[in-house]
Order: C-alpha cells, then structure tokens, then sequence
C-alpha cells in the first residue's frame, strides 16, 4: 500500500509538469524531484536509465517549447552560460571517443549524461525568467521546513523511515544504506542524517544552498525574524547531517555574506577574533583531520591524490572515459561498501574528473564555474539580490565539490539554483530582491565591487 502511494505521488507531480502554467509551480516540482525522492531509488531500468527527476527535466522542456515555441527560443538566446556550457559538452564528447572504451555508444551516452545534468541548469533558468518569485519563495520555505523537521526526527529515533519506504517502492536500489533493517548513516564518533537524499553528504550540498539562497532575500519574502529561524534550523539540520564540509561551507559563506556589508574596521576586528580564536582550536581540529577512521583524514586525501595521480598518468589530455572510475576501479569492501582500493571514494571532484576526463575535462568544468561566478557578482554590483544569491551558492558549492566530490545528484541541485537565480537575475517581473533602496544599497556591498 505505500509503496503504491510513492508511485501514485510520483505520477501526480509528473502529471502536474504537463498540466501546470505557472513557472513558479513548474520549477517547485524540479525541486520536489530533487529534494524528495533519493537519487538511490529512482531507476526504473538500468538501460535505457530513466529516473523521476530526469522525467520531470525532459517533461520540463518538452512542455516549455509546445507551449511557447518563441519564448523558449528566446531562452535559448539570453541563457548566459552557452560558451561554457558547450565547451564542457564538447569535452564531454571527445573524452567519450577517446576514452577506455570509446563508441559511436559511449558519445550517445556522454550526451545523455550531459542533459541528465546540466540540462537543469537551462530547464531552470527558463522557469526563472518568468516565475512569481513572492509565490515560489513561499513555498520553498514549506519545503525547507517539512525537510529539516524530517531531520531532526531522523536523528532522535536513529531511523529514517520515510528514505526506506520511498526506496523500497522502486525495483531498483542504487543506495549505501540496508533497506531490510534500520537505515541510519551513524558512526561511533559522529551523528549522521540523510533525510531524502542518498547520503550525509549530499544533504550537506542540499542545505547550504538552501541557506544562502535564503539569507540574502528582501525583507517582503520573509521577515528578518523568520529569516533567522530558518537559518538556525538549517545550521542544527547541518551539524545533525554530520558533513564538516558542509559546516564549513555554510558558516564561512553566511559570515562572509553578513561581514561583507560592515565597516572595514567591523572586519578588522572581527579577522583578529578569528586569527585568536582560530590559534586555540587549530591544534584539536588538525589533529582531528589527521585521525585514521573519523571521515576523510588529511592522509586518507593524500592516498587519494596519489592514487588519482597514477591514473592520471595513463590518459592525461582526455581522461580515461566518462564513467570509468565507476565501471573499472570501484569494488566492494567486505561489508559490501563501494570503494576505490580501500580508499573510500574518490573525495573531491578534481580527483574525479583528472581520471575520468583529464586536463581538459577538468579545466573546461572550472572554467564554467568561473565564469558563472563572475556573471552573478557583476548581477550583484547591479543591485540584484539573485545575483548575490547565485554568487554565494556557486562559490559555497565550488569548494564544496572540491573538499567532498560530487555525490547523490548534489551537483545537480546546485545547478538547478545556478539556473533559477540567473533567471531571475534577468526576470522583468516584480523581483523580491528589488523591495527598497536599501536592499538594493546591501546587496551592492554584499559582493567587493571591482577596482
């Protein structure tokens, strides 16, 4: 019976996508496809390899150009990521040719690939220039909400009940954790809570974003009241994911978003608090990094880099295929744990992407995120709060995927954010982030403006 309801829910937000006008509501299911079904149950087949959120992007699309052909081509024309967009596709394709196993097959794949990823970067950007952002706000603060409140259940029972029913209804399970008995992420020296995502890890991605898209909103979308309050509950869900990277990523990205906006002399004191406070902790956190079976030591990262390094070696320009660390370096350890030669995996994505697709592969990927980073600050010193937005959630989840990889589609959620905030960087419509001068004067500053 609940199994038949997780297909019944699957099938009603995919009917939704055809039937829905509202931009707002449209790019409310991506994120629904995203956030609330784990990226671990959503297979319907292994070939050819369809999953829900993958329906909802193709739908997506379909639906934007039988509705208004002229709107998506003009879409088409002001997406502002095209050049590297397409660099990365091209690169995409030439590693799939001369890659391990290179085939007519695998450049069809490597396409596919691309879309199943990059594909809601434009989906989104599309329903961003059109969207009520007042509406869709809304809506995502009840989202947030339900998803931190399953957290913090999840965390006191040591269970999490609604990631196994939800699994259990798909015949094919793609996840870390046993559905047959509890499911819980924990370890003996930390908690650890995934809520809908396939893991802590991907959660960690999930709710920075969600923080500093949250943050920076004009007071007419949220009071500063509620602003914090959600805040706090997204830091508590944080710490209760039990990803540091994420703790880290979160803190550091808030207080340069709130530090940004003060004095120079409010900063001077605050970066000599911290060089005083940082002075007595860095002993404990050092050694903490370097402890064998706590996460990702420091030594653990360099076996890591070591090991990506020889492989490397065996296809520098190009990389070795898309896919290839999957398909011929991951084994299962005894506990029946995916591993990489009693390494864990492969914990950032520049370990990833110099074996799967070399130097091109890894420049062509920076190079975007680069130049995505400087179209929203220049957004920012525009006035624009999406452009602030953007410039935290991109840059958070840069170093992000740097220290912890990509994992459990977060990449693909920070996409799709990429997108929806670009989009209302360039939206006509009423923007929440234009309420009053003065939010346009903090979002000026929250960005260093050009020299």
């Amino acid at each position: 019976m609940l199994s038949f309801l997780v297909i019944l829910f699957v099938g009603f937000i995919t009917f939704l996508m055809i039937q829905q006008k509202k931009e707002e509501n449209r790019l409310l299911l991506l994120i629904i496809g995203l956030f609330c079904i784990p990226a671990s149950a959503v297979a319907f087949s292994k070939s050819p390899y369809l999953d829900p959120k993958s329906i909802l992007l193709y739908l997506y699309i379909i639906t934007s150009y039988v509705n208004d052909p002229s709107e998506f081509k003009r879409s088409i024309r002001d997406f502002p990521f095209k050049i590297p967009c397409f660099i990365v596709l091209v690169f995409f394709v030439i590693t799939a040719y001369f890659g391990a196993d290179g085939s007519a097959k695998r450049i069809y794949d490597s396409v596919r690939i691309y879309i199943d990823s990059y594909g809601f970067l434009f989906a989104a950007f599309c329903a961003g220039r059109k969207a009520d952002f007042h509406v869709f706000y809304k809506n995502f603060f009840k989202l947030v909400f339900l998803l931190c409140t399953l957290g913090v259940i999840e965390h006191f029972i040591h269970d999490n009940i609604p990631y196994k029913i939800i699994c259990s209804a798909f015949p094919y399970y793609d996840g870390f954790a046993d559905l047959n008995g509890t499911v819980t992420f924990d370890q003996d020296w930390r908690t650890r809570i995934n809520i809908l995502t396939k893991h802590p890890t991907a959660l960690g991605t999930m709710l920075c974003i969600c923080i500093l898209t949250i943050i920076p909103l004009a007071r007419k979308d949220i009071s500063k009241e509620k602003k914090l309050l959600f805040a706090g509950l997204i830091l508590v869900t944080v710490y209760y994911s039990g990803s540091r990277t994420a703790l880290l990523c979160a803190l550091f990205f808030s207080l340069y978003y709130f530090v940004s906006k003060k004095s120079k002399f409010f900063k001077l004191v605050l970066l000599v608090s911290l060089i005083i406070a940082a002075s007595n902790i860095t002993k404990d956190f050092i050694e903490d990094l370097t402890t064998k079976g706590q996460g990702s030591s420091l030594e653990l990262r360099q076996d890591q880099l070591l090991y990506s390094y020889m492989q490397f070696r065996n296809s520098p320009y190009f990389g070795n295929g898309l896919g290839y660390i999957e398909k011929y370096l991951i084994e299962e350890d005894k506990n029946g744990r995916a591993q990489v030669e009693n390494l864990g995996g492969l914990e950032s994505v520049v370990f990833t992407l110099l074996i799967n697709q070399g130097i091109f592969g890894l420049v062509s990927y920076f190079f975007m995120l680069g130049w995505i980073m400087v179209f929203f600050k220049r957004k920012a010193n525009q006035g624009k709060i999406a452009g602030t937005q953007g410039f935290l959630v991109t840059s958070c989840c840069t170093l992000f995927f740097i220290l912890s990889g990509h994992i459990g589609s977060n990449d693909i959620m920070c996409y799709t954010f990429i997108g929806l905030l670009a989009g209302n960087s360039l939206s006509t419509k009423d923007d929440p982030s234009e309420e009053s001068n003065k939010d346009v004067h903090d979002a000026n500053e929250a960005v260093p403006q050009q020299e």
